[in-house]
């Protein structure tokens, strides 16, 4: 059996260089390059909202909508990829080693460069992109529509509509690339809509970061990894991070996702296994027994059960929503870090 292992997010690759070294057509839309029509699986995009002259990324409209107040002026668009881009390095990493290191900015503005603006392709002028499906769209103001800026499609081009891309400013503009830049990871490892990075983008530029996606791990003096699942079968993929925490002064074991049921998460998404160290887990000294996993960020919440294996270290589990079928166990193993 060949177990999946997701890999690490490519911005820990960037870190370890610097160390060793359903959308509502608008209607003046006219199809011009036609999405996947599985939407978010197999292509994606970068949708803005339009109202009167102003046009805006669906990301920071809807952080305003939300009262927040995202930036509106920084620099040059290099010196804005640079800063909101080491913002979601620092939110998506394992480790903050080597985040202090002074050429990451650098490396991450060419990460950038190299699979973002590189794969721009402008669309004929007078055309319009078709509209991307990946996306709960808000209630808009009567004056306002939903416009198409650019379709990441499956051979890996970025088509992008340039009217609509000079009429954004730079953040605006920074927001689309990194929106693209991490939506197309969750999307590559099972995300089908962008509704999760959207909002993560939307607080990061505002200034109200969320809580990291793994930040209770980095100063951990132990800690586990757990993969589940096996590729290409009917198993889930998890990808797990583990630690001894006390939580409302009990102990336990905290579970810290970065792959949850076939998806890559942009959000921190946890449980808590009570009572029980991380090397009584590692020997098999617990019960099987259900918990509840909870997203709070997208307000989500799961059953999670989980079953001791006859291998030291390794499991099977599952995860399910209330009105959802159980599906089959996972096998799963873990391994000290």
């Amino acid at each position: 059996m060949k177990f999946f292992l997701l890999s690490s997010i490519l911005l820990l690759s960037i870190v370890n260089v610097s160390c060793s070294s359903g959308t509502s057509e608008a209607s003046d839309t006219k199809p011009a390059y036609i999405p996947s029509a599985a939407g978010g699986v197999d292509g994606g995009g970068g949708i803005g909202v339009m109202c009167g002259s102003s046009l805006q990324t669906l990301d920071l409209f809807e952080a305003r909508k939300s009262g927040l107040n995202p930036t509106e002026k920084f620099g040059t668009l290099e010196e804005s990829i640079k800063f909101f881009g080491m913002e979601m390095a620092k939110y998506l990493s394992e480790s903050l080693k080597g985040m202090d290191d002074p050429k990451l900015p650098d490396l991450v503005l060419k990460e950038m460069q190299d699979s973002i603006i590189g794969r721009f392709k402008d669309i004929a002028s007078g055309e319009r992109l078709t509209p991307t499906r990946d996306a709960t769209l808000p209630n808009l103001p009567s004056n306002c529509q939903v416009v198409q800026i650019a379709v990441y499609s499956k051979e890996g081009t970025i088509y992008r509509d340039a009217e609509y891309w000079s009429k954004l400013s730079i953040v605006e503009k920074t927001a689309l690339i990194v929106h693209e830049w991490i939506y197309h990871r969750a999307r590559t490892y099972g995300a089908v809509n962008s509704d999760e990075s959207r909002k993560v983008i939307g607080m990061l530029f505002s200034g109200n970061n969320p809580e990291p996606l793994l930040s209770p791990i980095w100063n951990s003096n132990q800690k586990i990894w757990c993969g589940a699942g096996i590729e290409g079968s009917d198993q889930e993929i998890y990808e797990i991070f583990g630690i001894d925490e006390i939580r409302n002064g009990t102990t336990g074991v905290a579970f810290y996702f970065r792959a949850f049921k076939s998806v890559y998460l942009s959000s921190r998404t946890s449980t808590f296994l009570p009572n029980i160290s991380l090397s009584q887990f590692m020997n098999n000294e617990f019960n099987s027994t259900t918990l509840k996993v909870k997203n709070e960020l997208m307000s989500k919440e799961w059953d999670f059960e989980i079953v001791p294996d006859s291998f030291l270290g390794s499991y099977k589990l599952r995860a399910f929503g209330k009105s959802q079928s159980k599906p089959p166990l996972s096998s799963g193993f873990c391994k000290w870090e």
